[in-house]
């Protein structure tokens, strides 16, 4: 009997164990992902997207930046510049080339979807607000950069 108890005890602590780390992997976010979201909100308002353009903007934006990974991926070098031969090398820069083509192409082709999203006008304001947040990311992280260190101290 004290056998089928515990053996029960068990098994439910097992299964709530998982139970418990799968709560914990889902509220879990990956580290780009608060990055992810300043930048969307610190762009959003430097082109004061409304609610409509913001909708219609955002899906079709993080489509054209999986498809821009897509691209690139598929031109990764698998070896390092310097363990590479003349020849790959050579190959590697023709490759860059074909690269750099087929992102103008997509480029081309998202910016004429960015227009039935937002207006031209704001689609030329993003490239700034990219820039800007990018530098304001920089700044952040060179303030508060050096100080982090183990324990989240500072260090004197």
């Amino acid at each position: 009997m004290v056998r089928k108890i515990f053996l029960g005890t068990l098994l439910c602590c097992l299964f709530a164990s998982n139970g418990f780390g799968q709560v914990l992997d889902d509220e879990m976010e990956r580290p780009g992902d608060k990055v992810q979201a300043a930048r969307v909100a610190y762009i959003t308002r430097w082109l004061n997207l409304t609610t409509q353009e913001s909708e219609r903007f955002w899906p079709l934006y993080n489509e054209y930046e999986g498809e821009m990974d897509k691209i690139r991926t598929k031109y990764k070098p698998f070896k390092r510049p310097e363990d590479m031969t003349d020849a790959e090398a050579e190959r590697l820069i023709v490759s860059r080339f074909e690269m750099e083509q087929e992102l103008l192409a997509l480029k081309r082709d998202y910016f004429q979807k960015f227009k039935t999203a937002i207006p031209t006008r704001k689609i030329v304001q993003f490239t700034i607000a990219e820039k800007e947040f990018r530098k304001e990311l920089l700044r952040k992280m060179r303030e508060n950069g050096p100080q982090r260190q183990g324990n989240g101290r500072r260090r004197n």
